[in-house]
């Protein structure tokens, strides 16, 4: 029977210490105030007024030491936390108190919030002073339902004041109690994270050591080593969280030496760590050591040589196995980001003397540090507010460029406006165009210096009325640069000059247009052709005032405009750049007509034309197009009998086609027929010998489809397919 009775009581108690891992009562938040001198409060109150202090007077029967005090007869509030309750569904919370007789019972009243402190509608105590004045008395209350299970509690303790400015409260040991579920909690210790990333826009980085611990045993001290690579990372300190390890009950200490740190901490009470979880029990502080990288880099911190000890007079080890021993830090360079909101600019077509802005959004989506856009290049045209120009992290601004061409620089101007800024690549490129109008020279005010503005000029000269004042000074080019309010030859000279050369008397480039936008012409009403026979010829269906061409050529050309009295020609050969630039002017009485122009004989073979532009009598301008004719392998310049070309092929429907004709002397005519896809001539035409433009009539390409051209000269015939399309 005994036997029976001992195995029950051996069975009840086992099932009593069963009971006892299951649930244990577990601290969720204490504080004694004992952590700093009087009259100072310490980590674990959130905020409180001028009325409330510490003291060490009238010790609490509790802990003793330092104790919250109110004085005075208006009111006062002071705030603790934050508390987790977020695993609790049941708890108490308990405090010593004690009143003056200024002081009645329901003079301090507790509170308690969930909104982060903002307000306090909860009422955790509606009197919470004793009843008895001047001596202390532990008041203890149930957690109400509406802070359980919340993850961020303050309280506040609301003084209403006494009946004279000597009274006071005192409150000590401010407890939050709960039983907890341990059935699952891990034998753990270690980094509460394995991996974290340290963003250096801060200086200093810390992380939390974890404790979990299952029971039934309470913890009477812990130790292990921390490690780390000095030459990139220093550890600063290793801090304890007094509400779980309060400063009169434990002892702690630390010797941090160079990559390695012994730590230890030593409950200096029988009752030591009861078993639960223990979030950021400590806390290891580090600061960087070398330089800032240049990219992320990694570091890893190691906990070791880990011992724990129960509260039993034989020191017995505890295994907490589980927990992060490693946490791999990330340093990531303290650097902004930037992005623009566009790229590119186009500030279209501005007068000189306006101006015209574009906002470019520049923000630091991503950045860990503020974006400093330190200095920006000098672009042409352009102006732009101020530098610096800071933008904070996830912030934008807008960077305001104005396009202002100015009377010396106008045209087409582009390039790149530069950033240089402080994020990755060190500077930031936005491309850029516009194009000034009406500036120095242009007097037709198309944003280019050329030809027309000097048949412009030439005809302002002897006519001044062509132009009004404020166009005057487009064309009053000397005395260079500033004019003198006149425009004469002098005027003209200057700017054939200015064309000639490619350059302004000051050496400052000519401005030019922007590029003409758009499907490029089938063919151009003024061309040039060089012929097998080595003669350059201009062939023109307009009447011209003006020619400026631009040929790349290793040797000087000589243009003998022989076909046509009263056309004014200035040329230059630029043997630098083996450039040769022609200018050629007639006056308005007596323009270059429309037809073939024989510009010069011995035109160099290998010399290209680069640039020309034409100008017909109302001062329009066109582009000149160049051909070369090629002879074949059987016709040579000397034995050659027939050169042709057409041009445009294809041609629209309706459309008027030519043919350039160069037939040799000995040649008497030659015959043109035009016939259609079933072998109809539709067109014919007969031409003397020379250089010779057959003018195709647009009748005769009435319909879609194909067409030959066949021409036939004493020696041979030549057929060539033209297509007229819609």
């Amino acid at each position: 029977m005994k036997r029976i009775v001992l195995f029950i009581v051996f069975f009840g108690a086992q099932m009593i210490a069963a009971q006892q891992v299951i649930a244990q009562t577990t601290t969720f938040f204490f504080e004694n105030f004992d952590s700093v001198v009087a009259p100072d409060f310490g980590a674990g109150v959130f905020g409180f007024d001028s009325s409330w202090k510490t003291s060490t007077s009238s010790a609490s029967p509790g802990l003793g030491g330092n104790n919250a005090v109110h004085t005075g007869s208006g009111a006062g509030i002071l705030v603790l936390g934050p508390i987790d309750l977020s695993s609790v569904d049941e708890g108490t919370f308990s405090y010593y108190a004690r009143r003056t007789s200024s002081y009645s019972a329901d003079s301090l009243i507790v509170l308690a919030s969930i909104d982060g402190g903002t307000t306090f509608p909860i009422t955790l105590f509606a009197g919470g002073l004793p009843g008895a004045t001047s001596t202390y008395e532990l008041i203890s209350v149930s957690l109400p339902a509406d802070v359980l299970g919340e993850g961020t509690v303050y309280i506040e303790f609301d003084a209403r004041g006494g009946t004279s400015s000597g009274s006071n409260i005192r409150i000590d040991d401010v407890l939050i109690e709960a039983p907890l579920d341990l059935s699952t909690t891990p034998a753990a210790f270690g980094f509460g994270v394995s991996a974290a990333t340290w963003n250096l826009v801060d200086d200093t980085f810390q992380v939390g050591i974890d404790l979990s611990w299952p029971g039934p045993d309470s913890i009477q001290g812990f130790q292990f080593d921390l490690d780390w690579d000095d030459s990139i990372i220093s550890l600063d300190s290793i801090s304890s969280d007094e509400t779980q390890l309060p400063a009169g009950q434990w002892s702690i200490a630390a010797s941090i030496g160079s990559g390695n740190a012994p730590f230890a901490a030593l409950s200096l009470s029988l009752d030591g760590l009861p078993p639960g979880a223990f979030g950021d029990l400590l806390t290891a502080h580090f600061s960087q050591a070398g330089p800032q990288p240049f990219s992320d880099s990694l570091v890893t911190v190691g906990l070791t040589s880990l011992l724990v000890t129960a509260t039993s007079p034989l020191g017995t080890e505890l295994s907490l196995p589980l927990g992060n021993r490693s946490l791999a830090l990330t340093l990531s360079p303290s650097q902004a980001s930037i992005s623009l909101s566009q790229t590119e600019i186009d500030f279209g077509s501005v007068t000189v003397g306006d101006s015209i802005s574009v906002a470019v959004t520049l923000s630091n989506a991503s950045g860990n540090s503020p974006l400093t856009i330190s200095s920006i290049n000098d672009a042409a045209g352009l102006t732009y507010a101020a530098t610096p120009v800071s933008v904070a992290v996830g912030a934008s601004t807008p960077l305001v460029v104005w396009f202002q061409p100015s009377f010396e620089e106008y045209g087409l101007l582009s390039g790149d406006l530069v950033l240089y800024h402080n994020a990755p690549g060190d500077s930031t490129l936005i491309a850029y165009t516009g194009v000034g109008l009406g500036g120095r020279g242009d007097g037709d005010g198309d944003g280019a210096f050329d030809v027309a503005d000097a048949v412009g000029s030439l005809d302002v000269t002897v006519n001044p009325s062509l132009i009004s004042a404020a166009e005057l000074p487009r064309h009053d080019l000397h005395p260079f640069p500033e004019g003198n309010g006149l425009v004469d030859i002098r005027d003209v000279t200057v700017g054939i000059q200015a064309i000639l050369r490619n350059e302004w008397p000051d050496g400052k480039a000519l401005p030019v247009a922007a590029p003409v936008s758009g499907p490029a012409e089938k063919w151009n009403p003024v061309r040039l052709v060089a012929g097998v026979d080595g003669g350059l010829t201009l062939v023109s269906n307009i009447d011209l005032r003006g020619i400026q061409l631009e040929f790349s050529s290793t040797e000087s050309l000589h243009f003998d405009v022989t076909s046509k009295s009263g056309v004014s020609v200035s040329e230059r050969f630029d043997e630098s750049d083996s450039v040769h630039r022609v200018l050629m002017l007639t006056s308005q009485s007596s323009p270059l007509t429309s037809g073939a122009h024989r510009l010069m004989d011995g035109f160099s073979p290998i010399a290209v034309l680069v640039r020309g532009i034409a100008v017909d009598v109302r001062g329009s301008k066109a582009p000149v197009s160049f051909e070369r004719i090629i002879p074949t392998a059987t016709e040579t310049p000397d034995n050659r009998d027939l050169s042709a070309a057409v041009y445009p092929n294809p041609i629209r429907v309706g459309s008027e086609a030519r043919v350039l004709l160069d037939l040799p002397s000995s040649s008497q005519q030659v015959e043109v027929f035009v016939y259609d896809a079933l072998g109809r001539v539709i067109f014919t035409a007969s031409y003397a010998a020379g250089m010779k433009t057959a003018v195709l009539p647009g009748e005769s390409f009435s319909v879609p489809g194909l067409y030959f051209i066949r021409i036939v000269t004493q020696k041979k015939a030549s057929t060539i397919p033209i297509i007229a399309a819609r």
